[in-house]
């Protein structure tokens, strides 16, 4: 329980991270036209109304339901294993996934999709955006705190 704050600091800093980039990526970008950042990085304005790669696309009202049963699911897990005094990087991988999760939820609540501008050019990488880097890093933290 004695982390409560710091985790508490790292999903507000996450959610509000997430929220402001979607929101100038929807000022700055023009849909569907990428802009070079170097490399294989790219910005590109895409709307996303499924899940990843586009699961459950136009089934608004079902992804609602998963993702808001998944996000309780995950914040009762997390309250548990803050309770338990679980490991730091176990804690910290869930409220990572939390804050993704979350992120992107609100969005999709309040308007129907996800903004996604993240665009690395490799063979079947799709666009992103923070809140889906925070889910893909904090089950890869997960794995590693499950297997130490």
């Amino acid at each position: 329980m004695d982390n409560l704050v710091i985790y508490i600091a790292i999903f507000v800093f996450g959610f509000s991270l997430d929220l402001v980039t979607k929101k100038i990526a929807n000022e700055k970008l023009l849909m569907l036209r990428p802009v070079k950042l170097w490399g294989p990085f790219y910005f590109v304005l895409l709307h996303n109304t499924g899940a990843a790669y586009g699961f459950l696309k136009n089934r608004r009202g079902l992804l609602l339901l998963l993702s808001t049963i998944s996000i309780i699911l995950l914040i009762i897990i997390f309250l548990a294993a803050l309770f338990l005094n679980y490991g730091i990087l176990f804690l910290a991988s869930l409220i990572t996934i939390i804050t993704g999760a979350i992120g992107n939820y609100t969005e999709r609540v309040s308007g129907g999709k996800v903004t996604d501008f993240i665009f690395i050019k490799v063979k079947y990488f799709p666009v992103f955006n923070l809140a889906d880097l925070f889910i893909f890093s904090g089950t890869i933290m997960l794995l590693i705190a499950a297997n130490s």
